[in-house]
């Protein structure tokens, strides 16, 4: 604690002197009253320290206080809570003395340490109440939730528990490049490979036409099981459609068979596909899949209309080809000759670029009424682009660019993305973006901002709205093909962004109803995944309203009936019911709009999640790897009562002293003010007491 002034020191020095003077001429020039010596003296003293008191506070003193405190490290102990871990024949251990085990771990590191307790399988929680029944393994969830949750905080360690699968999110070996801190593998679960029939993977179109035949490719794999001969087969509401016999003649068995059936019914469509059991088979749960199949009339056509050839043409164009539900035909603006409403949206790929007729090709776009997908990148032309009147406009003095990644906007409610797609934003490389002051239409949203360098800005980088010509989306940069690049990279697949477009695609293409109360709700959802809601409710002038509370009703097949209330967003309502288990629900929504009561009725499926039975053999290996790049040590359940002393005599997990300075007004402490009332009263009670006023 040390005493500073704003002020130069030496002015101490007159305050010194003007009391010692004014006190002088006070108490020994002016003799109108005799208090005697020993009085005389204590009230000098007295009125020389007030003041100096008060005049030394015009200097502003202030009192600079350096408190130290000491932060302990952190470990995160992070429990693998997926089914996987106890679908080998050591499952009675990990239910019994493993829990105890971890429950000794913990105590035993709280001696030393802050221990942070998570359990994680496809989403995270808080303690160790651990039940094994997550229906997948994400790595990518947990190192982002540890991320968020102790950023800039000491963290020592990361005790991993787990036994090295997983079949959701990134790699894990990908994230472990980039941490600061050591990851602990406890390698649980079992490495030995035992019988088993697999039903590896099925693909399929997720929408057929009526009437139509539509693909399904069926992935079989086989352990240890050569020399049997199980049946496939293929069966709707208990009817076959399909069967064959699988002769197994090696020891890592696999095929693939492809099937073509015929979309017999509109609507959502359940197929169950099952492999017969083999004799000694310990796990019979990944013998079956159920796979849903949205049959519909006909498919939603997107037209992508390009300046130039261009690599996001093609990156757009595969993702909407893998959507459900969309066929995409990719066009040169002077090859095109088909109607416009022969589709049902448009792509328009940095288009107008400056020519005449591509000016003329986007005003008759826009007259079309369709929904419409602007990319704006190096060839567009902003001048005839801001003349279109499409909802967005950038002005700007001169021709520039921006490289902007893309950071996600928390408020935004048009629609939602899955996890693996959220967390795939972070590590995607920038966009070519136009330089200049963005105007957006009021009843649009931004789905991203631009983030230049480490700034994030208020700058759209993707946003959505809805004019009354229909509902229009723009993409402010070009590149995006890299985003898809960077998914495989990543994850091996191109699904996250997939996923992405199939989301904006279904936004843009909602046929626009004159109901006065809408409700949207996804027509499959995995059973690990939370069913969610959004709900519009207009005015008779058609605008968007939220005054009044929406309420649902969801009914499952037995009967049984789940109340909800939507929540209110900025002018429309969302609502995240939670987990269901698998089955199909019916739900109806009401909501009071002036003096009538409005419905809403609708139906969506909840499918099983089988990933975590897919693959029941324990990936050590992968643990090695995370702990290699991370300076970690694989630990054993049978040597985790080695873990915290090998933490104490690590280097880099050591406690961190912080040192806070605070300054403080010397005026402002109480005491002090306290003091100098004291010694008032204290002169003025003296010169009361020997006579004096």
């Amino acid at each position: 604690m040390n005493l500073i002034i704003e002020e130069p020191f030496w002015l101490v020095f007159p305050c010194i002197l003007i009391a010692g003077l004014i006190t002088f001429f006070l108490y020994y020039r002016n003799r109108r009253f005799d208090f005697g010596s020993k009085t005389t003296l204590i009230l000098a003293i007295l009125r020389f320290f007030i003041l100096f008191f008060i005049a030394f506070f015009l200097l502003s003193p202030l009192i600079k206080n350096i408190s130290k405190t000491t932060e302990k490290p952190i470990i995160v102990f992070a429990q693998d809570n997926s089914h996987s871990i106890i679908l080998g024949k050591d499952s009675a251990f990990y239910k019994t003395d493993y829990l105890e085990n971890t429950a000794r771990l913990i105590g035993d590191l709280e001696k030393d340490f802050v221990v942070k307790p998570l359990i994680f399988s496809s989403f995270v929680e808080e303690g160790i109440r651990t039940d094994y029944m997550g229906k997948g393994t994400d790595y990518s969830v947990l190192f982002q939730e540890i991320e968020n949750r102790f950023s800039n905080r000491n963290i020592g360690a990361v005790i991993l528990a787990t036994d090295g699968i997983y079949n959701a999110g990134s790699n894990p070996v990908y994230f472990a490049e980039n941490l600061k801190y050591p990851v602990i593998p406890v390698a649980l679960g079992d490495t030995l490979i035992h019988k088993d029939l697999v039903l590896y993977k099925v693909n399929y179109n997720r929408t057929a036409l009526l009437g139509n035949n539509f693909p399904v490719e069926i992935v079989i794999k086989a352990n240890q099981a050569s020399g049997e001969n199980p049946t496939l087969k293929i069966s709707q509401n208990g009817e076959t459609l399909f069967s064959r016999n699988l002769p197994l003649n090696t020891s890592r068995f696999s095929q693939v068979i492809n099937i073509s059936l015929n979309a017999r019914s509109k609507g959502i469509q359940k197929y169950d596909i099952e492999l017969s059991e083999i004799p000694g088979e310990i796990n019979i749960v990944n013998n079956r899949q159920s796979i849903y199949v949205d049959v519909t009339d006909s498919k939603q056509k997107v037209l992508i209309l390009t300046a130039a050839p261009h690599p996001d043409v093609s990156a757009l164009k595969q993702a909407i080809e893998n959507s459900s539900g969309f066929e995409a035909e990719d066009y040169i603006l002077t090859e095109f000759a088909q109607p416009i409403n022969s589709f049902n949206m448009v792509i328009l790929n940095q288009l107008p670029s400056g020519q005449p007729e591509s000016a003329k090709m986007v005003e008759k776009v826009i007259q079309s009424e369709l929904p419409v997908l602007f990319i704006l990148g190096t060839q567009t032309n902003l001048q005839q682009f801001n003349a279109l009147n499409t909802g967005l406009t950038i002005s700007s003095g001169k021709t520039g660019f921006n490289d902007s990644k893309a950071q996600l906007n928390d408020r935004f409610t048009f629609f939602t993305v899955n996890p693996e797609s959220q967390s795939l934003m972070p590590y995607l490389p920038p966009l070519r973006s136009p330089f200049g002051e963005y105007q957006l239409m009021r009843n649009a949203e931004i789905f991203a901002y631009q983030k230049i360098g480490s700034l994030v800005t208020s700058i759209p980088l993707l946003a959505f709205g809805q004019t009354t010509s229909g509902r229009t989306g723009f993409i402010a940069g070009e590149g995006i093909y890299r985003w898809r690049l960077t998914d495989y990279r990543i994850n091996n697949s191109q699904n996250s962004f997939d996923a992405l477009i199939s989301k904006m695609l279904v936004y843009l293409t909602i046929k626009h109803s004159k109901s006065n109360f809408r409700v949207f709700v996804a027509q499959t959802t995995p059973e690990n995944e939370p069913v969610q809601f959004d709900a519009e409710v207009y005015n008779e002038s058609f605008e968007l309203i939220n005054q009044e509370d929406v309420n649902i009703n969801i009914v499952n097949d037995k009967g049984e009936k789940f109340p909800f209330t939507f929540s209110k967003t900025n002018s429309s309502y969302h609502l995240n019911a939670g987990l269901f288990p698998p089955g199909n629900y019916n739900f109806t929504a009401t909501v009071k709009n002036g003096d009538k009561i409005l419905s809403n009725t609708g139906q969506f499926t909840v499918t099983e999640v089988i990933v975590e039975m897919l693959n029941t053999t324990a990936d050590h290996n992968l643990l090695y790897q995370m702990a290699g790049k991370t300076n970690g040590q694989v630990m054993y359940p049978a040597s985790m009562n080695q873990i915290p002393e090998m933490l104490r005599q690590r280097e880099d997990i050591k406690p961190i002293r912080y040192f806070h300075t605070r300054f403080t007004d010397l005026i402002n402490i109480w005491w002090i003010m306290g003091l100098l009332l004291a010694l008032l009263g204290v002169e003025w009670f003296i010169r009361k007491y020997s006579g004096g006023y």
